[in-house]
């Protein structure tokens, strides 16, 4: 088992915390296999590959042309089922802590858990804090949610389901589990299955979908990766917020 650390903006904070979001969407980097070739998902191996966080590609890059498998194998970059992942958002320390960062956040990684220092720290999302927090210390710069130390993490929760598709083969009952609030389209629906998903009105679908779009594109358009690219997107699936580690 391993623990890798995951980005959360603050909507993707508020909506886990929430106890919405148990999902989310992380683009396919296909790296040395060449970001322009197409790749098709070998759909009829995802069974015995995604246990493990491994998918496979058909591919016609050079390297998989040069040992006559034109298969890829692209690995999880977060981990596999039975991993967990720890939540990096955006945070600031107090102005104390700032001016000694380097020293403390050495010394805090290095030294074992319930020895650590207690350390001024604010969650950007929320505004909820840890620590002792000196009332009369003001706020120091906000740092973002990559520079993160595990350490400082309030979130911890294991992967429980790992699959490859194209992002716009959303489901609305995906929409759902990514933490937007659907429900609001129309009053009293609810989506309980990804089977009573079909029963949704059109254009309560359409305006869900829309939303994710909005979101996804905020983050992964100016990466190349937006909705109208339809990129091939890892999914992962985690318990919700709140709920024991099964």
């Amino acid at each position: 088992m391993k623990e890798r650390g995951i980005l959360f903006n603050g909507d993707m904070v508020r909506a886990y915390r929430a106890g919405r979001k148990t999902m989310t969407r992380r683009p396919v980097r296909f790296g040395r296999h060449g970001k322009n070739e197409e790749h098709f998902y070998r759909d009829d191996l995802a069974a015995a590959t995604n246990s493990v966080g491994v998918a496979i590609f058909s591919c016609d890059c050079d390297e998989c042309r040069g040992d006559n498998t034109h298969q890829c194998l692209i690995r999880s970059p977060l981990g596999a089922p039975g991993d967990w992942l720890y939540t990096r958002e955006a945070y600031r320390f107090q102005t104390p802590m700032d001016q000694m960062l380097e020293f403390d956040e050495l010394m805090a990684a290095t030294m074992p858990e319930p020895s650590r220092p207690l350390v001024y720290a604010r969650f950007e999302a929320d505004g909820a804090t840890r620590g002792d927090v000196e009332v009369n210390a003001p706020w120091g710069k906000l740092r973002p949610s990559i520079h993160m130390p595990r350490w400082l993490a309030r979130d911890r929760f294991p992967i429980t389901g790992v699959r490859v598709e194209r992002v716009q083969r959303i489901s609305l009952y995906d929409v759902q589990a990514e933490g937007l609030e659907v429900a609001g389209y129309v009053a009293g629906f609810e989506i309980e299955s990804e089977g009573a998903a079909g029963d949704a009105p059109e254009d309560f679908v359409d305006g869900a979908r829309d939303d994710f779009r909005e979101l996804w594109d905020s983050i992964y358009a100016k990466q190349g990766a937006g909705w109208e690219a339809n990129p091939w997107v890892w999914v992962y699936e985690f318990p919700r917020y709140g709920e024991p580690a099964p």
